[in-house]
């Protein structure tokens, strides 16, 4: 091992111990008000092939110490660093189940190009759970309506026939796929098989 593959390795193990170090700081002595912009500062200044796991361990560290903190965590931290909200919400989902929702709404706010994505990842996690994550995502950014059916339908087979988003609030009447125009408010909500579906005219 020549001295500068040695340097290398030395550098690296001294990065990852002081990114640790501040770490554990921060979970221990951070308020809880100022835990999600702490952390989501010290994602931002994470070394880039640290990131990822600098994420996971700090929300999941931060979560166990306060878990009502979990959505607002997630938020600073997709708003920082867009490319681990993914990240961020699983680390924190994973940790605090009981917050799906808000989990889920909270990271696809504050990331909404990556809604998508976000809504996979979690799925993949909770297949169980998909209408409630689907849900809440369509809740944060109802213009990704499509990208977060086909998500959702791409990971959980069982979705493909039963995920079911609200219906917009806006328009002219609708006629449903089945039975008469008055039959149906646009607040309510059907289980449709793969193809079928309302037909809108809202104007």
């Amino acid at each position: 091992m020549n001295r500068n593959t040695t340097k290398s390795m030395v550098t690296a193990v001294v990065s990852a111990a002081s990114f640790m170090f501040a770490l554990s700081v921060t979970a221990e002595i951070t308020p809880a008000i100022e835990m999600p912009a702490q952390a989501a500062r010290q994602v931002a200044e994470a070394n880039i092939d640290q990131r990822a796991d600098f994420t996971k361990s700090i929300v999941t560290k931060a979560i166990a110490k306060n878990p009502t903190i979990a959505p607002a965590l997630v938020s600073a931290i997709a708003k920082g660093s867009p490319e681990m909200a993914v990240v961020a919400a699983v680390a924190a989902v994973i940790q605090e189940p009981k917050q799906i929702a808000a989990i889920t709404k909270a990271a696809v706010a504050a990331a909404p190009s990556l809604a998508g994505k976000i809504v996979a990842a979690i799925c993949k996690q909770f297949p169980a759970k998909y209408n409630l994550i689907a849900n809440a995502a369509f809740e944060a950014a109802p213009e990704a309506r499509t990208t977060i059916l086909d998500a959702v339908s791409t990971t959980v087979t069982a979705a493909k026939t039963s995920v079911v988003l609200p219906p917009p609030t806006t328009g002219g009447s609708f006629t449903p796929v089945l039975g008469a125009p008055a039959s149906k408010s646009r607040t309510d909500t059907e289980v449709v098989a793969p193809g079928g579906g309302r037909s809108y005219d809202g104007a």
